[in-house]
């Protein structure tokens, strides 16, 4: 086996954006008068499945009926397009990670669930032409773990899935990874714990990022 690229997921993965996630999540909600006041705990479980669903949990969780979707959406998304980068970073050893990936000539490829255009945006502020590709969710199109997702980012960069590691941490990422038929990889510095995506028999589990890069030169030395 040999890989010629690894696809990672973007939040939890590649970079640490809770902190900056939780403050835009609040703002909005505070902007329009609702009950917010989030704590990280909190934030980690709306996560995982898009914008959409992230705002959905949010009302829910304090008893906010749906129909108040539309309106948060706004105000998060004026929010959250010029305060993306305000706490986010990148993990430690993440660069080191994609500046090895890239010297072996491996791609490395960025699948999210966060809005394509801020998915774009923040990639290239934090990684330049370390990630090759970037694809965020756009309207009306599906969102992780759709498979199609995974066929069309194969398909537009000549790869089969036996030659490409998903890297994710999150039992989304685990599923995606398995409805692609790609060899998956739970990162544990994320925010889903280890205990929630065993079920998804993960192939590689790690702790560190450049454990990565072992993977990827072990399988193909």
């Amino acid at each position: 086996m040999k890989y010629k690229a690894v696809i990672f997921d973007l939040d939890g993965t590649l970079l640490d954006t809770i902190e900056d996630l939780l403050d835009n999540l609040n703002a909005a909600f505070a902007a329009l008068n609702l009950q917010g006041n989030f704590i990280q705990s909190e934030m980690e479980t709306f996560l995982g499945s898009g914008k959409k669903v992230q705002i959905e949990r949010a009302l829910q969780s304090r008893g906010y009926p749906l129909s108040l979707y539309p309106k948060v959406d706004e105000a998060l998304s004026v929010r959250y397009m010029n305060n993306a980068e305000n706490k986010t970073a990148p993990y430690q050893g993440i660069l080191e990670l994609l500046q090895a990936l890239q010297t072996l000539g491996v791609k490395a490829i960025c699948l999210t669930n966060k809005p394509h255009d801020v998915a774009l945006k923040v990639v290239k502020t934090y990684f330049g032409d370390l990630i090759l590709a970037t694809y965020g969710v756009k309207p009306h199109s599906p969102i992780k773990p759709d498979r199609i997702l995974v066929e069309n980012t194969l398909k537009l960069h000549g790869l089969n899935a036996n030659e490409v590691l998903y890297v994710g941490d999150s039992d989304v990422d685990m599923m995606t990874a398995n409805n692609g038929d790609l060899d998956s990889c739970f990162v544990k510095w994320g925010y889903v714990r280890l205990s929630e995506v065993l079920k998804y028999h993960p192939k590689y589990i790690v702790s560190f990022p450049l454990e990565i890069l072992d993977i990827v030169k072990w399988t193909n030395a």
